[in-house]
């Protein structure tokens, strides 16, 4: 084994990747602002096409190298990813020998060996050059040719560089990304949240648009009768947090509320179902199970309770109008960075970045464990209103209704009770006065119809029946479907563990499965309104 010494040179060049290869060739092997560093000390190649300051044998900032590709020892490496170990560079035309001058007026540095290797990235594209220059003897410092033992250690170092250099390029695209976002973010949290001249509206809107609280608490009141830019709707919300004793419970100033509301509102899109007139909906429906007390009876805390009430309120926030489905189908960016309950884990995530948002977290009040537990409850009841969550937990949550075994210290209970209120929630329309509920079904088709439509735009099979426009007429017969697959099984469920309070939701969901039964049957070519 060679000693270590052995491995010493007086000079060393690292040209990194983000050198500017020329295309231009003058013969130099490399051009800097100050011809260079020959000191023997080497130097490390940062290039630019703008000059920088040079340095010298006392110290100072790092020169910029400009290599000409294909030209000089560098160049040729760079162009070829072929290693060069010349013995002599004096006796190689690819050598300048401009690069050996005089460093002061004693000491003229003259170059002999080179070895020069490529640096390689992990994808072996080549983004820099390491050169040696002179090796040394150990016992006298004279300079000798590079053996084969050194060309492996400079392969080697080549190697790390290449990952290094990666790494930092990778790191430097990452911080601009951060950069970025941080902008973007910055302009969303401004367009995108009320500011505080709009939440000091809010006063006038309780004053002109005053939706009284005994209204809002009865059963068959219906958010539905209103338009999602009704300002009628973020008073009723307003009026239920506050009737529900959240507001006071939790610490939340009037403009706070005001502002969180207000802000949940601006990030509904204007779909024509999912939007801040079904949030309100939803939120309404389980507003009256916490007013009338049965998750109560049921062993739901007041803090699960309000976790519910604001996963309802944002369970569809930031609603595309077409459903999960289609978010694979088109290889949506959503669908990529969410591989299963697509766009219930965007709605779940959009309202954290609203809790976030300066001015809006009406959570902040609470113990650390209170508000860990909160946000799991949020999620959990977000994630709920996943059909395909409430087919898979369906048959369990059937079992327990049947078996009349509900027992509210058992969280699997809890857990199924908390799914099945959050799916009929959801679901509430279907269990209103038919007129409303008609109507609702008719925003539903509209927005169906619509996502129908962009199906075949991209080329795209119709992902259902009831997307397809050219079934507008068969709306009574696919509502038929939906009341037996989807909403008797899920009322059945619900009413099936909560027992009596819940029986006229169950009589308003027969009703309307026989108003619709009851066009099936006749014929009807059903057409979509507009309201």
């Amino acid at each position: 084994m060679q000693k270590r010494a052995s491995y010493d040179a007086s000079g060393i060049t690292i040209t990194s990747g983000k050198t500017t290869f020329a295309s231009a060739c003058s013969g130099d092997d490399s051009d800097s602002d100050n011809n260079n560093n020959p000191s023997g000390s080497g130097g490390t190649g940062t290039g630019a096409a703008d000059s920088g300051s040079s340095s010298s044998s006392g110290g100072g900032s790092t020169p910029n190298f400009r290599i000409k590709i294909g030209c000089g020892i560098a160049g040729f490496v760079a162009s070829t990813g072929k290693g060069l170990n010349i013995p002599d560079a004096y006796q190689d035309v690819r050598f300048d020998q401009s690069m050996d001058k005089k460093i002061d007026e004693r000491v003229t540095y003259v170059t002999k060996s080179v070895l020069a290797t490529p640096i390689f990235d992990p994808e072996r594209n080549i983004v820099g050059v390491t050169k040696l220059y002179n090796k040394l003897k150990p016992e006298n410092r004279g300079v000798i040719a590079f053996g084969q033992s050194d060309i492996q250690i400079m392969q080697a170092f080549s190697t790390f560089c290449g990952l290094a250099l990666h790494r930092t390029i990778m790191y430097e695209a990452l911080e601009k990304e951060r950069e970025r976002l941080a902008i973007t973010m910055e302009i969303m949290s401004y367009h995108a949240t009320a500011r505080v001249d709009e939440a000091g509206f809010f006063e006038t809107l309780l004053k002109e648009n005053p939706v009284d609280i005994s209204v809002i608490s009865q059963p068959d009141f219906d958010p539905h009768i209103f338009a999602y830019a009704d300002d009628r709707l973020p008073v009723i919300m307003y009026n239920m947090f506050e009737d529900l004793g959240f507001r006071q419970k939790y610490k939340i100033s009037e403009d706070k509320m005001a502002k969180y509301i207000l802000t949940v509102r601006k990030n509904y899109r204007g779909n024509q179902y999912h939007n801040f007139t079904h949030a309100t909906c939803v939120a309404h429906a389980l507003y009256l199970l916490a007013k009338q007390d049965i998750l109560t009876e049921f062993g739901f805390s007041d803090l699960e309770i309000y976790a519910m009430f604001i996963a309802a309120f944002n369970h569809d926030i930031d609603h595309r109008g077409t459903n999960n489905t289609f978010q694979k189908a088109a290889h949506t960016s959503l669908a990529s960075f969410y591989s299963s309950s697509t766009m219930e884990r965007h709605h779940f995530n959009h309202a954290m970045t609203i809790l976030n948002a300066p001015g809006h977290n009406i959570l902040e009040t609470m113990r650390s464990e209170e508000y860990k537990l909160c946000l799991e409850i949020i999620e959990k009841a977000i994630l709920a209103t996943d059909m395909a969550l409430f087919f898979k937990n369906k048959s369990a949550a059937q079992e327990l209704a049947n078996s009349k075994s509900y027992n509210p210290r058992n969280p699997q209970h809890k857990d199924l009770l908390l799914s099945i209120s959050l799916t009929c929630s959801d679901l509430s329309a279907m269990s209103k006065k038919w007129e409303n509920s008609q109507k609702t079904a008719d925003s539903v088709y509209a927005e169906f119809f619509a996502q129908g439509d962009e199906e075949k735009k991209l080329g795209l099979p119709i992902s259902a029946d009831i997307m397809n426009r050219e079934n507008e007429h068969q709306i009574p017969k696919m509502q038929v479907d939906f009341y037996k697959f989807i909403v008797f099984p899920a009322f059945q469920i619900f009413n099936g563990i909560i027992g009596e309070k819940s029986n006229h939701l169950m009589e308003e969901v027969k009703n309307n499965a026989k108003h619709w039964a009851e066009l099936a049957e006749n014929g009807v070519k059903y057409q979509v309104r507009e309201h």
